[in-house]
């Protein structure tokens, strides 16, 4: 094998998915816990280890429960939205320690160029989308990373979407 790092890496995704597979019944008790205990800070601190890793649980199911708990929509929607942001940065800075050339070797040169390609061409839509829709968060802002988008657009992109996601996933939460 050519890169142990790669296969490191993807083992490590692959032991969280699964963990958070498995253990997705416990993690309502788990925001519950955080919040009495370490308060708003703790939900912070979940929120940027879910959104920093790919992994299947979205924060959304944080906001759903803060909301449906009776927090107020705007300080939960502020306070998961600027942890998935600070998720993001995270993210975005892992992408750019794999580098392209990392991508490449491990993906092959056409991926690389054709992910380029789409991603200097739709590099703010594609966070807007990633950072709105179900496609995994994280994901993307590796991918901005690893393609060498400049950080101001990112964080400002992501910022505004991923506030305005939560406060919509708020809003309906707050109704159960």
């Amino acid at each position: 094998m050519k890169d142990k790092g790669f296969f490191l890496v993807c083992a490590v995704f692959l032991a969280v998915f699964i963990f958070f597979a498995i253990f997705s019944a416990k993690f309502e008790m788990l925001s519950g816990v955080l919040l009495s205990t370490y308060g708003l800070v703790g939900i912070f601190l979940l929120v940027i280890l879910m959104d920093t890793i790919i992994q299947p649980i979205p924060p959304d199911l944080v906001m759903i429960w803060l909301c449906a708990s009776g927090l107020d929509v705007v300080a939960a929607s502020l306070i998961v939205g600027i942890g998935s942001c600070s998720a993001g940065i995270l993210g975005y800075t892992i992408g750019r320690g794999i580098g392209a050339s990392k991508f490449e070797k491990w993906f092959g040169k056409g991926h690389l160029e054709k992910g380029k390609g789409l991603f200097d061409k739709y590099g703010i839509h594609a966070v807007s989308l990633g950072a709105f829709s179900p496609i995994p968060y994280s994901s993307v802002c590796w991918t901005a990373g690893i393609y060498g988008m400049r950080l101001k657009p990112f964080f400002i992109t992501a910022l505004l979407t991923r506030i305005s996601r939560f406060s919509l996933v708020g809003f309906l939460g707050s109704l159960l």
